[in-house]
């Protein structure tokens, strides 16, 4: 039994069960009909971008920001967050990768959106003696991007995040969250 449905922007396919060569029967034909296939390629060095102040705007969000990856993101040079999205941006419908965090972590601070737990709430604590973070202190708060493949994302992020505890004896201080949901769960 299969269903092929069509989405807003694009298909989905559901299986109730699939042969062990699915995949590569998938690759190629979309292949032969002329669709680029991206494979994930497992990166030897992992090299940022420069750091983008949370209140830098830019004219053209350049197309890298809005793909998968990894990001750290800043309090003056303190590292504050490692995370990850495996959302690319550069396919329709899909929202805009690592630029879409950056966007939900402004709207977090502003008490606007509340992910897991409260960024406002946490910044205010640690940094302001309980009070929110003013407006103009967001120019202390810097993101920095590694674009990789959705499949790769979130192994890396991991291991960012592993080596960051072994070399500072604990994660960075908004992935230490009693529930936390992404891969700072798996760090030992």
């Amino acid at each position: 039994m299969a269903y092929v449905r069509e989405k807003k922007f694009g298909y989905v396919l559901e299986l109730e069960d699939k042969p062990d060569n699915f995949k590569s029967l998938i690759k190629e034909f979309l292949s032969k009909h002329g669709f680029h296939i991206e494979e994930p390629i497992i990166p030897n060095e992992v090299i940022w971008s420069p750091r983008i102040n949370l209140l830098q705007a830019f004219k053209r969000v350049p197309k890298e920001y809005k793909k998968s990856g990894v990001y750290r993101v800043y309090y003056d040079d303190t590292m504050i967050y490692i995370g990850c999205t495996q959302c690319d941006g550069t396919l329709k419908g899909k929202r805009q990768g690592m630029w879409a965090r950056r966007q939900d972590f402004k709207s977090s601070l502003k008490g606007q959106r509340q992910t897991y737990f409260a960024i406002d709430k946490t910044m205010a604590d640690y940094y302001y003696n309980g009070e929110k973070m003013p407006l103009d202190e967001y120019k202390r708060i810097s993101h920095e991007f590694f674009v990789c493949h959705p499949d790769v994302s979130e192994n890396l992020e991991q291991v960012l995040q592993q080596e960051y505890k072994d070399e500072h004896g604990d994660l960075p201080l908004l992935n230490r969250v009693e529930n936390y949901v992404g891969s700072a769960k798996r760090v030992n």
